[in-house]
């Protein structure tokens, strides 16, 4: 898992010019390659990241419950709004995860999803044009059409 979390992080470094970065951590006994902030310090840091910073949060839904840090969350994706992503490794379906629900609803899409033996590595990023999809339907050349109001 570490080495998918170290190759994915990498990459984004590599393409995107970023002066600073932060990493957030909540995996246990992993060896990862970049220095890492525990999660408990997103309240600590979140009055000096800068709108331009790159934010990983990796979490674990096996580990604990993320209520807590919800909002914090939701403070980091209204400022960096194009560079926050969240990586979350974790056992079970993701589809069944509250935590998968609750990254959903805060307008992240599931952007990869890799397995390594047992377990997922989810990685999720906050594109706020790409949060809600408009339908097909919902055009001008079907029921919004002026010249169509008489049929």
């Amino acid at each position: 898992m570490a080495n998918l979390v170290n190759k994915f992080i990498q990459k984004i470094l590599n393409d995107a010019n970023y002066k600073k970065y932060y990493i957030f951590n909540d995996i246990a006994n992993s060896s990862f390659d970049y220095p890492m902030l525990k999660l408990e310090e997103i309240k600590d840091k979140i009055n000096i990241i800068q709108q331009e910073d790159l934010i990983f949060i990796l979490i674990s839904d096996a580990i604990k419950i993320y209520d807590e840090y919800f909002g914090d969350f939701s403070k980091l994706t209204l400022l960096c709004s194009e560079n926050t992503f969240v990586l979350n490794y974790g056992e079970e379906s993701i589809l069944d995860s509250e935590l998968y629900k609750e990254l959903i609803s805060l307008g992240y899409n599931l952007i990869a999803k890799n397995k390594d033996s047992n377990s997922f590595l989810c990685i999720y990023a906050y594109n706020i044009s790409k949060y809600k999809i408009l339908p097909d339907w919902l055009n001008s050349d079907n029921w919004a059409n002026p010249k169509l109001w008489e049929k």
